[in-house]
């Protein structure tokens, strides 16, 4: 029996602390769930989140996307995937038509549900522009803000080497 939870979905909890972790959860009530848990895990990139709970998370939400909103929300990778039973849903702050994907390989996951998760995170992955990093970094690379202050330094160690040089043939 689950506990009572913040959210009031005792199946959603446990997910979101995971994804604090790893970027694959895979609830133990799912069918399978070891093996899918592998499989996925070596399937699905880095700056992607693929979370599967068995149907009775259905149960006790509030509206149709709340699962996927709480975990997009609770996230640090900009793409989410969901799979509560067979229905598979998607939200990223980079790939427009995420939803639009899952739903497409819905009918894949009623008969398959790792095909079908498979399929969506390659189709989704496609999507993603090239240097997309974590939300709020707008796409840039990690390192820029390194290779910024660096120039930065350069700059004001010639300026410093250039003021000292006109001191010194003033005196």
């Amino acid at each position: 029996m689950h506990q009572l939870s913040a959210t009031g979905n005792p199946w959603l909890d446990p997910a979101i602390d995971a994804i604090g972790s790893t970027n694959v959860y895979v609830d133990h009530q799912v069918k399978g769930w070891q093996s899918l848990q592998e499989e996925l895990s070596g399937s699905v990139p880095s700056n992607v989140v693929v979370v599967v709970l068995p149907d009775a998370a259905h149960e006790n939400i509030p509206y149709d996307s709340y699962i996927v909103d709480k975990l997009s929300d609770a996230a640090s990778q900009p793409t989410v995937i969901v799979a509560v039973g067979k229905d598979l849903a998607a939200k990223s702050s980079v790939v427009d038509d995420a939803l639009k994907i899952a739903n497409e390989n819905d009918a894949k996951a009623a008969t398959d549900l790792k095909g079908g998760l498979l399929e969506t995170v390659q189709e989704i992955s496609a999507e993603i522009p090239a240097g997309s990093g974590s939300p709020g970094t707008g796409g840039a690379d990690v390192l820029m803000p390194v290779v910024i202050g660096g120039v930065v330094l350069i700059a004001a160690a010639g300026t410093a080497i250039g003021l000292l040089a006109r001191r010194r043939r003033r005196a």
